[in-house]
């Protein structure tokens, strides 16, 4: 067989990425390095303006107060739900139809964490650590699981509830920002989780490949592309393209069976573009990838890291550890919320696979295998390397603290589980039953013991503990220790607006109406839109005979509230006063109404009683 005819492959190709002789001519190979991509700087310049705009963005809120809805995908969940037509909702739903015609671009041109992953990978290989994808049989279907998960769960929750149809309502313009989004630290670890870690351990796009919900839409729809890398005859099969693809796309082995590449991985990044030497690769539009038939009659080949023994222990493995961080949909398992109330969907993801990948990697470690994974050898034919015996290490300890989650996570849920069946049993027809209370006593027990239990076991201060437990005392009429469990939760959570009206409640039922009226003026800025806040707080604060704070919420309420219900608020100051005995107040208040020309069957009644009296 003539030199030309061999099997070409440069140095700096994929092993596997070289074509066979059949499908090159005679010409030769251009030959050398793999060219650095003239894309990669315009793709970070582009991703650093979109970056800009979040700033900008972020800017005109702190500014304004008030501004667009996020721009994050995630929020087509409340439309899907609620029928709120929000910012990220719009950016989903074009996104996903720009599919069609241009294939993910999306993802390698405008997704802030592939510009994290893009950053992480960059900075690996600028210390000499080169990110190395790690394949498993199995656990590439999570993306489209968890966009299932994310956008299907709203769907179910409307049909289980018999809900119908949402009815549509604008929500483009947002004055809480952040409401839907974790706190700092939160975030933060999920940019880390997702950035370097992922990185490191699953290759250089290993958060979209293995956890991104929105991926795994983009990536059925992107089958029916006509948008799409596609090849020339002037291709010589030198692999180049392969190697410097970062979305772990066998291209060179795709172009040559296909014509194009068909992997729904593809991001459109034009690398694979920029590097061909032969100018054979271009993005075209034409035949979907759906129903391409191979050109090639040799069975493709793709490597697999795992055994499937192993495989099927990851996939295990990924299940467990994404139901202790994650917990299940509150469609179907309200006590069953991710721990300690504040693990996102995506960070539980990120979590459950590199667990998963993890746990694969020490299983085929320890069955004797020599095995590598990113710049770091575990075992060689030697036995265990250094770097091997602390990856496993470290590996162990990790398990350790999930297992210890998984500890916590079990008495949450059991302990959620029984005060959620106390809810069914109070407004339940046999309500007051001497079963159904010996029934309550029980599950009260259940609850007491294992949120105590979940309390010792936890790391951190969980505010959604000391709230279940104040729950319990409240029903129990324990309102001493129930006002204590909630201070612990407010202070653990000062902007969760329920508990702070709960504690205003236990301390008003102590007598202590003056803690419960600041307790009320919190909430209702918290729930600016909520009326019976606004009653509480005004309520709380004439009892308590502070009649400065009494204005003051009344004025702030009147402000915030939906104008229909201004009037009920001035009434209800009038029948509060009359109530706590300051009928001066009370007539100052109806005549202020009465001069102003209002008419009302209520404001008739109070002016009655006072004349009355």
């Amino acid at each position: 067989m003539s030199k030309s005819k061999e099997k070409k492959r440069c140095e700096g190709s994929a092993e596997g990425s070289y074509l066979p002789a059949s499908f090159i001519d005679g010409g030769a190979v251009t030959a050398g390095r793999v060219r650095t991509s003239r894309m990669g700087k315009r793709r970070a310049w582009v991703l650093i303006a979109i970056h800009v705009a979040i700033f900008a963005h972020l800017l005109h809120w702190q500014l304004a107060g008030r501004t667009l809805s996020p721009l994050e995908p995630s929020e087509s969940m409340y439309s899907l739900r609620d029928g709120v037509i929000n910012a990220g909702a719009i950016l989903m739903a074009l996104s996903t139809l720009s599919v069609l015609f241009v294939g993910r671009y999306f993802c390698g041109w405008a997704c802030h964490l592939v510009a994290l992953q893009d950053l992480c990978a960059w900075l690996l290989k600028k210390i000499g650590i080169r990110p190395r994808p790690l394949r498993s049989r199995f656990l590439w279907l999570i993306p489209l699981g968890a966009a299932l998960v994310m956008f299907g769960m709203p769907v179910v929750y409307r049909l289980k509830n018999d809900l119908g149809p949402p009815e549509l309502r604008s929500g483009l313009m947002k004055t809480e920002f952040w409401e839907t989004f974790p706190g700092f630290w939160v975030g933060f670890t999920t940019f880390l989780v997702s950035g370097f870690a992922m990185i490191w351990l699953l290759g250089s796009k290993g958060f979209c490949t293995y956890a991104c919900p929105y991926g795994g839409v983009f990536g059925v729809v992107d089958k029916l592309s006509v948008g799409r890398i596609r090849v020339s005859d002037a291709c010589r099969a030198c692999g180049h393209c392969t190697a410097v693809c970062t979305s772990n796309v066998a291209v060179a082995d795709e172009v040559h069976r296909f014509g194009m590449v068909v992997d729904a991985g593809c991001m459109k990044c034009m690398d694979c573009v920029s590097v061909c030497p032969e100018g054979a690769l271009s993005f075209g539009l034409g035949r979907p990838a759906l129903g391409a038939k191979s050109r090639s009659k040799a069975k493709k080949s793709r490597r697999q890291d795992f055994g499937l023994g192993i495989d099927l222990a990851m996939v295990a493995v990924f299940v467990l550890t994404l139901a202790v961080f994650a917990g299940l949909p509150d469609t179907f398992a309200p006590w069953a919320s991710s721990l300690h109330g504040q693990t996102p969907l995506l960070l539980a993801l990120a979590l459950a696979a590199m667990t998963a990948f993890a746990a694969g990697c020490v299983l085929r470690a320890l069955r004797g295998e020599s095995f590598a994974i990113t710049g770091l050898r575990l075992r060689s034919k030697d036995g265990l390397t250094r770097g091997g015996r602390l990856f496993i290490l470290l590996s162990l300890c990790w398990f350790a603290f999930c297992a210890h989650a998984a500890v916590v996570q079990y008495h949450w849920f059991r302990g959620k589980a029984a005060a959620l069946a106390i809810d069914e049993r109070l407004v339940s027809a046999e309500a007051d039953s001497e079963a159904t209370r010996r029934e309550i006593d029980s599950l009260a027990r259940t609850v007491r013991e294992h949120i105590e239990a979940a309390r010792r076991w936890s790391l951190l201060s969980d505010p959604r503990l000391p709230a279940e437990m104040g729950e319990l005392a409240a029903l129990e009429r324990d309102f001493t220790t129930a006002a204590r469990e909630f201070e612990t939760a407010v202070a653990l959570a000062p902007d969760h607006a329920n508990w702070r009206l709960k504690l205003g409640l236990s301390l008003s039922a102590l007598g202590r109406h003056g803690e419960a009226a600041r307790q009320g003026r919190a909430v209702i800025e918290l729930l600016p839109e909520d009326l019976a806040a606004h009653r509480m707080a005004l309520r709380w604060a004439i009892f308590a005979g502070d009649w400065a704070l009494a204005d003051t919420i009344a004025t702030r309420s009147i402000d915030l509230v939906h104008e229909e219900h201004r009037l009920g608020l001035r009434l209800d100051r009038i029948g509060f006063r009359l109530e706590a005995g300051d009928l001066e107040g009370a007539r100052r208040l109806a005549d202020e109404l009465v001069a102003s020309g209002v008419v009302d069957p209520r404001l008739d009644r109070y002016l009655e009683m006072l004349t009355g009296r």
